[in-house]
């Protein structure tokens, strides 16, 4: 599996292959990002409205005492 660092390399190579300016690109990773955040913010809503979120949020985040 590629890490992040491998799929930013191999996507900024493509895109100099090609030859997008960088401002084209600026904006192309902003469109991604966006388009990442909705896609976040639906699979919180979704955890939330199966009522899974309460279950995930303990699981992780709730700091547990010592032995």
């Amino acid at each position: 599996m590629w890490g992040m660092a491998e799929m930013w390399m191999k996507y900024a190579f493509t895109l100099c292959v090609v030859g997008v300016a960088a401002s084209s690109v600026s904006l192309i990773l902003i469109h991604q990002l966006e388009d990442k955040l909705k896609a976040h913010d639906l699979y919180l809503s979704f955890l939330k409205n199966v009522d899974l979120w309460s279950r995930v949020y303990r699981s992780v985040f709730v700091i547990r005492a010592g032995p």
